[in-house]
């Protein structure tokens, strides 16, 4: 088991990664909230697809500009302390994974 510190997060991978699952998420819950203005409110098609899609894209904008600051804050706490998030990595080989080919 090997033992690693993380004392950097890079925001390039951040912003390449984070919008893609913030717009699934914000994409499932534009649906559910698209479904709950159907049932509880009279408005019509068009403004409850237009309440759950600026619903997602605000998500999708507050969610991604929100992960980017406290990536910035981590960043900035463990250059200030020296100390970062500990991580073990255990890699396991089983017998499964090897492929014997005994046939001649």
């Amino acid at each position: 088991m090997s033992l690693y510190n993380i004392k950097k997060i890079q925001i390039s991978s951040i912003v390449k990664v984070f919008p893609i699952i913030f717009t699934i998420s914000g994409i499932i819950l534009g649906a559910v909230l698209f479904l709950f203005n159907s049932l509880t409110t009279n408005l019509d098609f068009n403004l409850r697809f237009l309440s759950s899609l600026s619903f997602a894209l605000i998500f999708i904008v507050f969610m991604t500009l929100s992960s980017i600051v406290v990536v910035w804050v981590y960043n900035f706490v463990t250059r200030k302390l020296d100390y970062g998030i500990m991580i073990s990595l255990k890699s396991e080989i089983s017998d499964d994974s090897i492929d014997y080919d005994d046939k001649e």
